[in-house]
């Protein structure tokens, strides 16, 4: 695979550009401890676009799949599907990256400028850092995962036998700059470098022999498919190639004038890629032919997929990645930025703010920056050069040509004005105090003042000519405005004249005490206000612009452009500009401190606000729609989740609801599964319970959360139980009549959810809850009769059966016995004794009765146990009688159904003859 050198040096250029960009990395590097990625607890991050928007230099398919890309300003990321999405994997430096490789899905190398290398073995997750002299670093090969290779600006090939923990350099062309390499085996590599120069290694790197040049211009990528066959691609619009190791290049394709970059074989398929977003294709069926990437970016990086031959990924300038499925006839646009600069932001709140900028384009964010939505159609003709919301639903935006644009619905739509006659109304500032009333500045000492939401505009009238750049207002009376060659103008009465004695008055001129041109203005009260521009100038005042006083930045280098500056207070403030740096102070502007956005567009605006928790949350806006937020330091912190879920069964359907907080970030989002089941998003889960029972049973529901900072609480769980099957109860009601209370015990059984009541009630009358209820049964009688009790069961999931009855009978009233007749019998004759037993209703309508003859001194001689009888009825007994011969009396007793013994005995003779 080849480890091509981007042309850096291009982009920086000579002379001039060449020592700022060295003295900045100098005062950096030299800058206090705030200096950096995180900043005063806070840090920078890519809105626009995504993921990132720095120029890629490198690209690596590695084994397992994953892809990695690095590039300028420490960028390093990662994907895991192909390169369809990227995440930020690096450490938090500074510095421009070249190249990466992996020798297995742990184990990386990284190499860049100043000497940087970077190393991991655990997939990115950690890296350690180091530098290996001070030349920049081009190209990083591993042959294996203790053998590797770097290539530098010095001349030297840099080698390692024991994974990159110790390094030996080895000459390979006397000091002249090295930029690509390529390993075919671990014994054969060629490099290539500066004026065509290619060397070749035919023992594992120890000894390096110069071979021929192919042409005579810098050489980026070189790839070999065998000993023999290889391509080599730089500083010009030809492929070379070889076929005897090297020995000797040929030209094997021009394309057009277009400088080429990186060059990549996997088998028969060689791949080149450079300028304006060119793809060169070369296999059996395909002779060098230029692809389409989706984009004009130039390439500074392709791979293959050595395990998904048909699968590639490029990289470039503005973060370009593009990907090709098909072995790179066609590539497919996943990243990069457009060439549309975004001129302005203005910010509402943490979550709130909106951007326009070049060809009319506008964006908003509802989410604090998480996703930033474009405008479908531009918002008008021209570019729009500034906007001020002036809270979340109205603001204005200003731009070429007199062009106005005015929003009411916080930038979702946008209405396009006219203002001034267009060829000579450039509009630069624009600043709403409130949704009606705000002022906008532009070319020749313009001033428009509106009242009406932006509706109509009424020019006032300053006394010099001058091209304002900018304007602020601290209220609906103080502005001020800030023009070239250092002009400012200030009014404490809105614009207008507030005696009445001329047009003039209304603005009067400031002297600043500079003669560059002042880009920003930025007042945080009446008094204290700060303007950057031209050549790192940056004044400050404290009484309204009386007096305005230079300050020094100290870490900025000369011959920078301020483009945008932002305070939330006296102290903290923010100052952007040409060389996508920013500057920060905490103490008002007394001392500056040099941060990194993590990017290197050209800033062109600042806005910023103070969060309730008293964070900055700050958005820098630049060329090639770049959006960077500061934001606090990332918390670590995960939100926590509770769910409703009812702690007993329920016989119904149960919708558990999952509610999570975050008291940083916020909540981003819940994912849940039931029973093991597939994780889905959501803050909801409705548990069924279908009347055939077939979902009965506890159900466990695990979910998560996971906040805005990508922090994701431990997986939580709760159970659901579900019973719709009624429970079943029993009584003990007595068959039969009673002479007592009657207690009657309800036994209730359910099989899940288990019983939670039962309910009763004798009669219709009151329910009343209890395993038992009383049938009484007073002396009085009052209770005598048929008595209905229902009763019913529900479980603990809500279930009830239907009622069920039982009957219980109370017979309190004492029967009568009487004996009506008397019998006579002649001895073993059968004779028939008459009897009643008389009942009061309601009874049993049955007695158990009793016949005993008795002599007439009262001895019991003969008993009859006749059983049940009827009541109310004469009955009779009939039987043989053997008794001597005497007269006897016959007694009868009775006791009726319910226990009741006779209040009476019935009494009569018996005569034996």
């Amino acid at each position: 695979m080849s480890r091509s050198a981007p042309r850096l040096r291009r982009r920086l250029g000579v002379g001039w550009a060449t020592l700022v960009f060295a003295l900045l990395l100098a005062l950096a590097a030299a800058a206090p401890a705030l200096a950096g990625l995180a900043v005063g607890g806070g840090v920078w991050e890519w809105q626009s676009p995504l993921p990132q928007g720095n120029r890629l230099y490198d690209v690596e398919v590695a084994p397992e799949g994953a892809v990695w890309a690095v590039g300028a300003a420490g960028t390093l990321l990662r994907s895991d599907d192909g390169g369809i999405s990227w995440a930020s994997s690096g450490p938090a430096i500074d510095v421009g990256l070249t190249s990466v490789d992996f020798t297995d899905e742990l184990k990386g190398h990284v190499v860049g400028r100043d000497g940087t290398y970077l190393a991991t073995d655990d997939g990115g997750s950690t890296w350690t850092v180091r530098t290996l002299g001070e030349d920049d670093l081009w190209a990083v090969e591993f042959v294996d995962e203790q053998k590797g290779f770097i290539a530098g600006d010095d001349g030297l090939v840099r080698m390692t036998t024991d994974g990159g923990a110790t390094w030996l350099s080895r000459t390979v062309s006397d000091d002249s700059p090295l930029y690509g390499l390529s390993f075919y085996d671990p014994l054969h590599g060629w490099a290539c470098g500066a004026d065509g120069y290619v060397a070749r290694t035919t023992d594992g790197g120890s000894t390096w022999t110069g071979v021929g040049h192919a042409g005579f211009s810098d050489l980026y990528g070189i790839d070999f498919t065998d000993s023999d066959t290889g391509w080599a691609v730089g500083e010009s619009d030809i492929i070379y190639g070889t076929t005897d190791g090297g020995q000797h290049w040929e030209e094997v394709r021009k394309v057009n004038g277009l400088w080429l970059s990186d060059v990549d074989a996997l088998g028969t398929s060689v791949v080149a890629v450079g300028e304006g977003g060119t793809a060169v294709l070369n296999t059996p069926s395909e002779d060098w032919t230029i692809v389409s990437t989706q984009g004009g970016d130039w390439l500074y990086g392709v791979a293959w997929d050595e395990e998904v031959p048909t699968h590639a990924v490029a990289v470039g300038d503005n973060g370009a990645i593009t990907v090709s499925t098909d072995g790179c006839m066609n590539f497919l646009a996943r990243s990069g930025a457009t060439d549309r600069t975004i001129e302005a932001v203005s910010v509402v709140d943490p979550q709130k703010a909106v951007a326009v900028g070049m060809s009319g384009v506008a964006l908003y964010t509802e989410n604090g920056g998480d996703q930033w939505v474009r405008l479908p159609s531009a918002v008008c003709s021209e570019t729009l050069l500034d906007v001020s919301m002036a809270d979340g639903t109205y603001g204005c935006a200003v731009g070429e040509y007199g062009r106005v644009a005015t929003t009411a619905d916080g930038g979702h739509t946008w209405v396009e004005r006219q203002v001034g006659p267009g060829d000579l109304t450039k509009l630069e500032g624009v600043c709403m105090v409130s949704p009606s009333q705000g002022w906008a500045v532009g070319r020749q000492g313009r001033v428009f003042h509106t009242v009406d939401y932006g509706v109509s505009w009424t020019q006032q009238p300053v006394e010099s000519p001058v091209w304002f750049q900018a304007v602020d207002f601290v209220d609906e009376q103080y502005g001020w405005a800030v023009a070239e060659r250092g002009n400012i103008f200030a009014t404490s009465s809105g614009g207008s004249d507030p005696d009445g004695h001329g047009p003039l008055l209304g603005w009067t001129a400031q002297s600043s005490g500079v003669g560059f041109d002042l880009h920003a203005v930025d007042f945080v009260d009446r008094d204290h206000g700060w303007a950057v521009g031209a050549a790192s100038t940056i004044i400050h005042t404290e009484d309204g612009g009386q007096t305005w006083v230079k300050q020094h930045p100290f870490v900025w280098a000369p011959q920078t452009d301020f483009t945008g500056v932002a305070f939330v207070d006296r102290l903290n403030g923010w100052i952007v500009g040409s060389t996508g740096r920013v500057l920060v102070t905490h103490d008002g502007g007394d001392t500056w401190v040099l941060q990194t956005a993590g990017a290197h567009p050209w800033f062109e605006d600042v806005d910023a606000v103070v969060t309730p928790k008293g964070e900055p949350r700050v958005w820098a806006t630049g060329r090639r729609l770049a959006i960077v937020a500061l934001r606090s330091a990332p918390e670590t912190t995960p939100p926590v989740t509770t769910d409703n879920a009812p702690a007993g069964w329920s016989h119904l359907p149960i919708t558990v609801t999952f509610a999570a907080t975050d008291a940083e970030s916020g909540a981003a989002r819940t994912t849940w599964r039931a029973a093991g089941g597939l994780w889905q998003l959501g803050t909801s889960h409705t548990v069924a319970a279908p009347d055939d029972h077939t979902n009965d049973g506890p159900h466990t529901i695990e979910y998560f959360s996971e906040d805005h900072a990508g922090n994701r609480e431990a997986v939580r769980s709760c159970t659901v139980r579900v019973d719709t099957i009624d429970p079943e109860s029993t009584d003990d009601a007595p068959p039969g009549w009673a002479r007592v209370p009657v207690r009657v015990t309800f036994s209730a059984h359910d099989e899940r959810s288990g019983v939670a009541r039962v309910t009763s009630r004798v009669d219709g009358g009151l329910w009343q809850l209890g395993e038992s209820c009383v049938v009484a049964a007073p002396a009085t009688h009052t209770n005598d009769g048929v008595h209905t009790v229902e009763y019913f069961a529900e479980d603990n999931a809500g279930n009830r059966e239907a009622v069920n009855r039982c009957t219980v009978r109370i017979d309190t009233r004492r029967p009568v016995c009487k004996a009506p007749r008397s019998a006579s019998v002649r001895r073993k004759s059968y004779v028939t004794l008459k009897y009643r037993v008389d009942d009061g209703k309601p009874n049993a309508g049955t007695a158990k009765v009793t016949i005993t003859v008795k002599t007439l001194g009262g001895k019991k001689v003969k008993t009859f146990k006749l059983g049940s009888r009827k009541v109310n009825t004469l009955l009779s007994y009939r039987f043989r009688c053997t008794l001597a011969k005497k007269t006897y009396k016959f007694y009868v007793t009775a006791v009726d159904a319910a226990g009741n013994p006779q209040t009476k005995t019935g009494v009569n003779k018996l005569v034996v003859k």
